[in-house]
C-alpha cells in the first residue's frame, strides 16, 4: 500500500487552523462598525445588518424583470446571477425596496488554462475593480457573490486559481469595505468547506445551493461547526431537482403538476428550512422568472407568458397572509390515451392519441388551456448533449377544455405534452407529461 500523504498533510493543516475562528465583525451590543451592510456575531448568533438594523433574507434568486413581482409577493433580496445593466437593477430594487445579492461570475476551477494566463487574470481583477468601484455606493446593494457552484479542489496544481480567487477577494475588501463577500456552493460538500477554510480564510460567508438535500443542511453545518463556524444562507432552493425524482424507463424526469409543486415548496419550507439556526442569514427561491432547465416549467415562478405559477403561490404565502392572484385552477394530472407519466408512455410515429386534464374541482366555464408538444432538450442519441428545444404545436387538435388529441411526431425520440391553464386575472398552472415515440 502506498504512504497515506494527503490525508496526514490535511490533518496538520487543520490541526494548525482548528483554533481560528473565521473573519467576522463582531461589534459588542449596540456598537457598530459603520459598514452598510456587515455580519454581527453577539452570543453565538450571526445577524446580517443593513444601514444598522438587522436584515433577515426572504429573497429569491433570478430575473431581475420581475423585482416589482417579488415585492408584491412579500420578498425583500434578489440575487442576480450576471452583470448585466446592473446599474439599472439596483435602481429599480431600490425603488421597491429590494436589495441586491449581485454575482460576478468566475471561470471555474477547472480551466487552468484561465487562471495560468496573467493576462486574461489581470484583465478579469481590472475589470471587476471597475465594476465594484462603480457601483459599491448603491444603497440597493446587499452583498457580492463571487462564483456560483465554483469547485474548490485540494490538489497543488489549482494554486493559479486559488492565487487569483483571494486576489480578487482582497480587491474587493479593498475597493469595497461594505459589503460582505459571498461563493455559493453546490450542496454541502465537506471537501469543498474544508478547503475555502484553508485557503479562503477572507470569505464572508456561505451561499448554499441545496433542493432535495435541504432536509439535512442544519445537521450537516452543526456538525461540521467544527471547521466552518461562521454564517451561511440558502442562496437556491426549490422543489426537488430533476435529478432527484422518478424518471421513465427512457430517462426523463416526471415533473409534477403545479399544485403539488406548492405543497412541495410550502411543506419544504416550514419543515425543513433552517431558521432556527444561529449561523443562518435567510434563503433565496429559485428560479424567480422563468428559464429552461431541462423543462421549460420545471423551477418557474412565471410562465414564458409571464403569468405567475403555483410555486409564486407558495412563496408569496410564505411572506404574506393575501395574495396579490386569484389561486390558480384546481388541476390534479394529466392523461395520455388514459396513462399518467409513471405509465412510461410510448407511442407510434404518426398516430393519433387523447391527451386530457383530471381537475381536483370542476374548472369554471371561463378556465383557458395552451398546450404544446415539445421534443426534449436533455436527450441526444448521438452526442449526449444538449439540442435545441423544437415545438411541434401544429400536430396538436384540441377538442375542449379539458382534452386534445394530437398526432405523434414521425421522428423516434423523447417528447414531452405540456398544459397551462389559468383563468382572467389567476395564477396559471401548469403540468406536463414525458412521452416516447419508438418506431
Amino acid at each position: 500500500m502506498k504512504p497515506c500523504i494527503v490525508p496526514c498533510l490535511l490533518l496538520v493543516l487543520l490541526l494548525a487552523v482548528g483554533a481560528c475562528e473565521v473573519q467576522v465583525t463582531e461589534p459588542p451590543q449596540g456598537r457598530s462598525t459603520g459598514q452598510k451592510v456587515h455580519i454581527e456575531k453577539i452570543a453565538g448568533h450571526f445577524t446580517l445588518s443593513r444601514n444598522g438594523q438587522p436584515f433577515s433574507i426572504h429573497g429569491a434568486s433570478g430575473d431581475p424583470r420581475y423585482i416589482r413581482e417579488l415585492a408584491r409577493a412579500g420578498g425583500n433580496c434578489l440575487r442576480v446571477y450576471d452583470t448585466l445593466n446592473l446599474a439599472q437593477v439596483l435602481d429599480t430594487a431600490h425603488y421597491y425596496g429590494i436589495a441586491i445579492i449581485a454575482d460576478l461570475p468566475l471561470p471555474k476551477s477547472q480551466h487552468l488554462s484561465f487562471y495560468r494566463d496573467q493576462a486574461k487574470v489581470k484583465g478579469q481583477m481590472n475589470a471587476y475593480r471597475s465594476f465594484v468601484d462603480r457601483h459599491k455606493d448603491h444603497p440597493a446593494l446587499l452583498m457580492w457573490m463571487l462564483g456560483n457552484e465554483l469547485d474548490f479542489p485540494y490538489k497543488p496544481n489549482y494554486t493559479p486559481f486559488y492565487r487569483a480567487y483571494n486576489d480578487l477577494l482582497a480587491m474587493i475588501k479593498q475597493v469595497d469595505g461594505q459589503h460582505p463577500v459571498a461563493t455559493a456552493l453546490t450542496n454541502f460538500q465537506r471537501r469543498t468547506i474544508t478547503n475555502i477554510r484553508l485557503k479562503i480564510p477572507d470569505l464572508d460567508v456561505l451561499g448554499i445551493n441545496t433542493f432535495g438535500l435541504l432536509k439535512d443542511l442544519e445537521q450537516d453545518m452543526a456538525d461540521f461547526a467544527w471547521m466552518w463556524k461562521g454564517p451561511y444562507f440558502v442562496s437556491e432552493w426549490s422543489i426537488n431537482g430533476y435529478w432527484e425524482v422518478p424518471k421513465t424507463a427512457w430517462g426523463a424526469s416526471i415533473e409534477d403538476a403545479g399544485w403539488k409543486k406548492k405543497e412541495e415548496l410550502l411543506s419544504r419550507f416550514h419543515q425543513e428550512m433552517p431558521v432556527k439556526d444561529p449561523r443562518f442569514l435567510g434563503s433565496c427561491l429559485f428560479y424567480w422568472g422563468q428559464k429552461q432547465e431541462l423543462t421549460a416549467t420545471w423551477f418557474n415562478t412565471f410562465t414564458a407568458g409571464g403569468q405567475p405559477t403555483p410555486l409564486y403561490e407558495a412563496y408569496a404565502l410564505l411572506n404574506k397572509d393575501t395574495l396579490p392572484y386569484l389561486p390558480a385552477p384546481q388541476v390534479a394530472y394529466m392523461l395520455v390515451d388514459g396513462a399518467g407519466a409513471a405509465g412510461h408512455i410510448m407511442l407510434n410515429p404518426g398516430q393519433a392519441y387523447t391527451a386530457n386534464i383530471v381537475f381536483g374541482i370542476a374548472p369554471d366555464t371561463n378556465v383557458r388551456a395552451d398546450w404544446s408538444l415539445r421534443s426534449e432538450d436533455w436527450y441526444n442519441l448521438e452526442l449526449d448533449t444538449l439540442v435545441p428545444v423544437v415545438s411541434y404545436d401544429h400536430l396538436l387538435n384540441a377538442l375542449d377544455t379539458m382534452s386534445i388529441q394530437f398526432s405523434a411526431p414521425a421522428r423516434e425520440g423523447p417528447y414531452r405534452l405540456f398544459a397551462t391553464l389559468s383563468y382572467p386575472g389567476s395564477i396559471a398552472t401548469t403540468l406536463n407529461t414525458p412521452i416516447y415515440v419508438i418506431e
